[in-house]
């Protein structure tokens, strides 16, 4: 690559340290201190709040929330997203009303989405429990109870992000080449071997890059926990982002609360780099 080409990488270059490494640097060097909101005198108290932070139960406890949720949340909607992405590929008369109605989600904000689950899990209003109960099913109080009250954010969450990984997932199927089907279905394979041995492996590629995307952004849940459970009861359903911001907005401990965000962008790129290092292992990212 000539000198000249480079310089077309200064905007981006710029942008990404404007937006990405100095916002990091900032969060890191505020880890190092005392810093409270609203406070202008702050001290540097170096890793105190790293070794305060190996010992705190409830951040532990927020780590285990955070990848109960990303984890169930994420399996759902890779699930459930194919599958839709390859009912919706066939040709029949439903398939682009179906393609319309599954994207619904998409343009709805998550704080209504939160809203409207929390009225559904309800155990006043006529949502899930009533339906639960023409079967001869007694619902339970769904946020009264830990188990329960994750239950209902894992289903809000992934009905919401469903449409994401159906879109993505069939713009992969229909970029594919048509040819290795057609022998396979010359040569007497039926449809779960051509979905198998033919379509998933060309899908990888998509898949993987699909699945680490929803990581990510799953592994960030805030807004459908603030507005159905917040947080509780207890702690049972109290995520890293939520737990970062009741620490630095609601007890106004900004230098512990850059503490964790550090501990969870790690994280995040931990999880990133071993999906990421599967993904060329497999020969699916090259």
């Amino acid at each position: 690559m000539r000198r000249i080409d480079y310089l077309f990488l200064i905007p981006a270059v710029v942008v990404l340290v404007a937006l990405v490494a100095l916002p990091l640097g900032q969060v890191f060097s505020q880890s190092l201190t005392n810093a409270k909101l609203l406070a202008t005198i702050r001290q540097f108290v170096g890793f105190a709040n790293y070794l305060k932070l190996v010992q705190d139960k409830r951040f532990w406890n927020s780590v285990t929330v955070t990848l109960l949720l990303a984890s169930i949340s994420l399996v759902l909607q890779v699930t459930v997203g194919l599958g839709l992405a390859l009912v919706v590929q066939k040709d029949f008369a439903l398939s682009r009303l179906g393609r319309s109605l599954f994207v619904v989600p998409i343009v709805l904000p998550p704080v209504v989405v939160a809203i409207v689950w929390r009225m559904l899990f309800s155990s006043v209003l006529p949502g899930i429990n009533y339906f639960l109960s023409l079967v001869g099913i007694d619902g339970p109080a769904w946020f009264d109870r830990g188990w329960s009250a994750r239950f209902a954010i894992i289903i809000a969450h992934a009905w919401y992000c469903v449409p994401y990984v159906m879109l993505m997932l069939l713009a992969g199927l229909e970029s594919l080449p048509e040819e290795p089907v057609a022998a396979a279905y010359v040569d007497g394979a039926n449809g779960w071997q051509i979905f198998a041995f033919i379509t998933l492996p060309m899908l990888k590629p998509v898949l993987i890059f699909t699945t680490i995307y929803r990581a990510v952004q799953a592994l960030k849940i805030f807004g459908l926990v603030y507005i159905m459970t917040g947080g509780g009861p207890g702690v049972t359903t109290e995520p890293m982002s939520f737990h970062i911001w009741r620490i630095g907005f609601a007890s106004y401990k900004v230098g512990y609360a850059s503490t964790i965000a550090v501990m969870m962008f790690f994280l995040i790129l931990l999880i990133v780099l071993a999906m990421g290092w599967y993904g060329r292992r497999s020969g699916a990212i090259r």
